[in-house]
């Protein structure tokens, strides 16, 4: 602060006294943050068109990541197996550079539904590193894109475009966790958040797989809002072939044969 830097001009001698002793700085009232509720998320979602910038904003309204920790995503940080995000980088937007994640806390690892989880695969399907999303300039997927068009589509719903930005999802995201119900040990470890400050829910308060796994569904449930369509059964299915057929070293045509002539027997 500038006190501080006065003070330290002060004990080395440059300055005979303190112009800032004393000064309190005015007070600042944070304005409100705006989000929206789910069906409007709905329709802000559907009016995107359909590709990668659409799925990047399900996957943030589902795992309240930051636009950093989904840009620097790699292929390596997804397992199809138990379903989960691992998040061990972050992209800096202004500097271009990627490094690691703001706090040891924020160094997670997350469950996805099977609906996102089959989604990314589809990103990563045939390859074997690199970054989940990338773009013509980036190795990774620049924010910045991202946000133009979900600024449109914004736009296109009736919101103002200025009042919003992706880190706007996060805090969407943090609120649909506790509409429905999600422990907060949960959200927190979901969102990155320390649980350190808090005795009770850092030490004595564990979280178990199933609770988290649950979490990633009931999200999802929540944000798609509907039963499940034949493509969604179908999406799941093929998560569980691909689980099935990792589990036992098998092809994925391998399980499907097998399970065939089960059938018909």
């Amino acid at each position: 602060t500038l006190n501080q830097i006065f003070k330290f001009a002060v004990d080395f001698g440059y300055l005979a006294s303190n112009p800032a002793a004393g000064l309190k700085a005015p007070r600042y009232d944070a304005p409100d943050k705006k989000i929206f509720d789910v069906e409007t998320f709905r329709n802000i979602f559907s009016t995107m068109a359909a590709g990668q910038n659409q799925d990047i904003i399900y996957l943030l309204a589902e795992t309240g990541l930051r636009s950093g920790e989904m840009a620097g995503l790699m292929i390596d940080d997804l397992d199809f197996i138990k379903n989960t995000i691992s998040i061990r980088r972050s992209v800096d937007r202004t500097l271009s550079l990627v490094g690691t994640p703001k706090t040891k806390a924020s160094r997670r690892t997350l469950h996805g539904s099977p609906y996102l989880m089959n989604l990314l695969h589809s990103y990563v399907a045939g390859r074997s590193q690199g970054y989940v999303f990338h773009s013509k300039n980036h190795d990774w997927v620049t924010p910045d894109t991202v946000l133009y068009q979900f600024r449109l589509a914004l736009r296109q719903v009736g919101l103002d475009p200025d009042s919003y930005n992706l880190h706007t999802l996060r805090h969407f995201n943090t609120s649909l966790m506790a509409s429905i119900g999600i422990p907060l040990k949960i959200a927190k470890e979901r969102l990155g958040h320390s649980v350190r400050g808090d005795i009770t829910l850092g030490t004595y308060t564990h979280s178990f797989t199933d609770d988290e796994i649950g979490a990633a569904a009931k999200i999802h449930g929540a944000l798609v809002g509907e039963p499940k369509s034949e493509g969604t059964m179908a999406s799941d299915l093929a998560q569980d072939l691909r689980q099935l057929a990792a589990k036992h070293g098998l092809r994925i045509e391998d399980v499907v044969g097998r399970l065939t002539a089960v059938m018909d027997n």
